[in-house]
């Protein structure tokens, strides 16, 4: 960045948690230039950080450039061991476990907004073992922004096997992945609408729970993050958002709060949402999970989380997470969870009958067995404790050890059905799907219901909802996701009807749209 008259930057001043070393700082070759963390710091996990600010033009009257955004790059280089490192623009973390090795260049990219006519860059490694695992920093490149204008596509089919990106009325990649669609009426109003995943910053940091809406199942408008995450405690009391929502909290409650939206270690995956017409709530329930402070695991919370609203555009108040019913046998084989982790919840889905009765569908016993389980009237929580529930009566164990997940439960007629995927991370599998009399079964396997070419991968997707456009004439749309594991902001939808056939069976077959 060439500096501007009147403009400085530089790295911030050393605290005793900060303190800046400078490595060859007037060396022609930028890669042998960075600076790094002196061992004279005394390291706290939130304060250490190596922090640059620049003081940029708000660039508000500039033609062609969009107002106070800047797009910064930010790059790494050294000849010492392996190093895992975080990145926050504006007090933001924008990346997460930016990994890289002995004399690895590795640079990352990304845009911000700056109101206050100071840049603030910052590294640091929250998950720091030893002083080999302090941050450095090689450079930082800052430039502005040209403005364009965003293109707008008005829809008229919705993208089947083809999987095109898809993108909301204000040109934005959608960002609701693992989600759910469906019809709800609101003040005479009818809409659909979509609720999923936000991995605008990929699998971390964690985006929230996202909203979108629409009139025709094609054309989607933006209803922000329902759910939002958080950057540090410190927001409970400083941010309006989190203090209208938590501020009544006792501190105990708080610090259990944020362990399930802390965006720089929680997991939130399969959002699902119901509408209790009792309460008036909209109720989300999805994947809960992440690192905690007693461990480092992505997957060994293994919660369902469960948050409320008075509207499907948010906000909505986290209740907690939990564990849920378990299979209640003492000589029971638990190597799979750990006689303390029984109850564990990973892919799951919703279900609401059409008496009102609610279902919540979840992998289990280390995804070995699917579990089906009643909610209470509110739907923020199972119908009878997890202690005192009778299997067969207030939950039941489908597909034991058949290692399925990504359930999607759906009603035709007097039929359930429940597509599901097997388990091979985010690499697609074959899809299997059952049909039962009840939600609680007994089910039948029925097989693979894809037909055609491309059928052992589910046309490369996995099954996260069945929406039932038309159910009286039986017009249902299968939702997949297809994921791109290298870049999951770029992950893709993929719909396709589901097409019922005689002796209850159904079949999905291959369309472009």
């Amino acid at each position: 960045m060439v500096k501007l008259p009147g403009y400085t930057w530089g790295c911030d001043e050393d605290t005793e948690n900060s303190i800046v070393v400078k490595k060859a700082s007037n060396a022609t070759d930028i890669g042998d230039s960075f600076i790094y963390m002196s061992t004279d710091a005394v390291y706290d996990k939130e304060k250490s950080i190596l922090g640059y600010t620049f003081d940029v033009p708000t660039l508000d009257n500039m033609e062609g450039i969009e107002p106070n955004t800047y797009e910064v790059t930010v790059a790494f280089k050294q000849d010492w061991g392996n190093k895992n490192v975080n990145i926050l623009l504006e007090g933001r973390t924008v990346a997460t476990d930016v990994s890289f090795g002995k004399n690895e260049w590795v640079s990352k990219t990304f845009t911000t907004q700056v109101t206050d006519g100071k840049l603030n860059v910052q590294v640091k490694n929250p998950r720091r073992k030893s002083q080999d695992d302090d941050p450095i920093l090689n450079y930082i490149k800052v430039r502005a922004v040209k403005h364009t204008e965003p293109e707008i596509i008005t829809y008229d089919s919705i993208s089947g096997v083809a999987g095109a990106p898809l993108y909301d009325t204000d040109g934005k990649l959608i960002q609701a992945h693992g989600g759910q669609i469906q019809k709800l009426t609101i003040d005479g109003v009818e809409k659909w609408y979509w609720i999923g995943e936000d991995k605008t910053y990929d699998y971390r940091p964690c985006g929230g729970i996202h909203m979108y809406s629409s009139t025709d199942l094609y054309n989607w408008t933006d209803e922000g993050v329902v759910l939002k995450t958080m950057e540090s405690m410190e927001e409970f009391t400083e941010d309006d958002y989190f203090k209208n929502l938590y501020g009544n909290l006792t501190q105990e409650e708080k610090e259990a709060v944020f362990i399930d939206l802390d965006r720089n270690n929680c997991v939130m995956e399969r959002p699902k949402m119901l509408y209790n017409e009792k309460t008036k709530k909209y109720v989300i329930w999805f994947h809960a999970d992440g690192r905690t402070p007693n461990s480092d695991s992505d997957y060994g919370k293994a919660k369902a989380g469960i948050a409320v609203s008075d509207s499907p555009a948010g906000p909505f108040q986290l209740l907690g997470s939990y564990k849920l019913n378990y299979h209640n046998d003492p000589d029971g084989d638990y190597s799979y969870d750990g006689w303390e982790g029984r109850g564990s919840v990973r892919d799951m889905n919703l279900f609401k009958d059409e008496d009102g009765t609610a279902y919540v569908i979840y992998s289990s016993e280390g995804n070995l067995t699917t579990y089906i389980s009643k909610l209470n009237e509110d739907y923020t929580g199972l119908a009878v404790d997890r202690d005192e529930a009778e299997e067969g009566v207030d939950f039941v164990r489908a597909f034991e050890k058949w290692s399925r997940e990504a359930p999607a439960m759906f009603k035709y007629k007097d039929k359930y059905y429940i597509i599901n995927s097997g388990c091979t991370g985010w690499s697609p599998n074959p899809a299997k799907y059952a049909v039962a009399d009840s939600p609680m079964g007994p089910w039948t396997d029925m097989g693979d219901p894809c037909t055609d070419s491309g059928k052992d991968t589910t046309y490369d997707t996995q099954s996260t909802c069945v929406i039932p456009v038309d159910p009286e004439n039986g017009l249902y749309v299968y939702m997949g996701d297809r994921w791109n594991a290298g870049d999951l902001r770029n992950s893709r939808y993929v719909w396709l009807p589901v097409e019922f056939q005689e002796e209850n069976k159904i079949a999905i077959r291959r369309y472009e749209n």
